[in-house]
């Protein structure tokens, strides 16, 4: 009876976590899109693949427009660079997708800013007293002057944090598959991730 157990426990565990799929919902009909992810893991090139009209997109941006469950993407797919409706983009894309255009939006007031400030406090410099005591307008001035240098300061030094943070999600590929629907909507074709 023992050995039965053993036997079963290991079967359920063979079936279950041996085997991985990817198995999406398009159209209300289940597809498994595992025999691609075999075909790329034992040889890949371009002969024999299975489900051939299933194409691996590189989502470059999530563009500001979406219509209930679509979203519209920059994507890249064999050599050329489109705009497209996507159905089904998994959530840890879009969240990386807006993360990362968040971030770009932040660095960009971040540098006006810089520029703003930097342009201001050397106006102020040249036009400050070089010396006067600390408890006079004059020296008020050159106190305010250095506490807004400091700040810069570090404002620089938070926006090349804030870069190199851009710049490890921009080397993070957002790759998904999709399959062209065959639809489009104000001309722009309508792909389909497959719900998981």
């Amino acid at each position: 009876m023992k050995h039965l157990a053993i036997l079963c426990l290991a079967s359920f565990c063979l079936v279950s976590f041996g085997q991985s799929s990817d198995v999406r919902v398009v159209n209300g009909r289940q597809v498994d899109l595992q025999p691609i992810h075999d075909w790329l893991g034992n040889s890949g090139g371009d002969t024999n693949r299975p489900l051939a009209h299933w194409k691996f997109l590189e989502i470059t941006q999530m563009l500001p427009e979406h219509l209930t469950g679509m979203d519209k993407c920059v994507v890249r797919y064999e050599g050329r660079s489109k705009t497209v409706w996507l159905q089904h983009l998994p959530t840890a894309i879009k969240q990386h997708l807006l993360e990362r255009e968040r971030l770009a939006q932040e660095i960009k007031a971040e540098r006006e800013y810089i520029n703003d400030e930097t342009v201001r406090l050397r106006y102020a410099s040249a036009n400050s007293p070089s010396s006067a005591a600390s408890d006079s307008p004059g020296g008020r001035q050159i106190r305010d002057l250095n506490v807004a240098g400091a700040d810069l300061k570090t404002r620089r030094e938070d926006l090349g944090e804030m870069e190199s943070r851009f710049a490890k999600l921009s080397e993070e590929r957002t790759n998904e598959l999709a399959m062209f629907t065959g639809q489009n909507y104000g001309g722009v074709e309508v792909w389909d991730c497959g719900a998981k």
